[in-house]
């Protein structure tokens, strides 16, 4: 408890613990997920932090050449967390598999559930098939894709299933694929050559 003359207006700071993550500030009744804000007091008032443990999702690149999202590295999430992976080779690559505590998965988008720390690897290996690139865009925010923005190489005659997915708030609004629009989603590319997906939303 504080004596705060009225009308001044104080900064507070929500620092986390060693594998801990700030969540929100509720003040008043008021959520704010700055963890950084200020208050201007012109009443009683309670601040009050809420934190969640976290957990450590660790990805690998073991073999060939590629990138991943979320990228290569440690990452740390709330306890309980579902995070979606995706491998994405580069060109003369092909994905082959990811492994989850020598599990293998063979799904080039996986979701990982993360109730402990998890460690990945994923692996490319090379290819000499004619590949194509699929450019993935978001316009003006709102959402996101799978496969997620970025570019993506794909054999030649691979069906891709791209999923448009809109924010809290949004709607799903289009698709302009190679300058042809549609509302379907999700929708199904076949790669015959370079293709570039605009999503948006509303």
């Amino acid at each position: 408890v504080y004596y705060i003359n009225e009308n001044s207006t104080v900064a507070i700071s929500a620092i986390p613990d060693l594998f801990n993550v700030f969540v929100k500030w509720e003040i008043n009744g008021v959520e704010i997920t700055d963890p950084d804000t200020s208050i201007t007091i012109t009443a009683n008032t309670t601040a009050v932090a809420h934190f969640v443990e976290t957990r450590t999702l660790e990805i690998n690149v073991a073999q060939g050449q590629g990138q991943t999202t979320p990228a290569a590295g440690m990452h740390l999430y709330p306890v309980g967390s579902n995070v979606m992976l995706f491998a994405s080779p580069a060109l003369g690559y092909e994905f082959t598999k990811w492994v989850i505590d020598s599990v293998d998965y063979f799904t080039q988008t996986l979701t990982v559930t993360l109730s402990d720390d998890v460690h990945v690897d994923v692996y490319f290996d090379e290819t000499t098939a004619t590949q194509y690139a699929i450019t993935m865009n978001v316009v003006g925010g709102g959402g996101t894709t799978n496969p997620p923005a970025g570019q993506h190489y794909y054999a030649q005659g691979t069906i891709i299933s791209a999923t448009a997915y809109p924010n809290p708030g949004k709607l799903f609004q289009k698709w302009i694929i190679n300058s042809i629009e549609t509302t379907v989603n999700p929708v199904n590319v076949t790669l015959t050559g370079n293709v570039s997906l605009d999503a948006y939303f509303i």
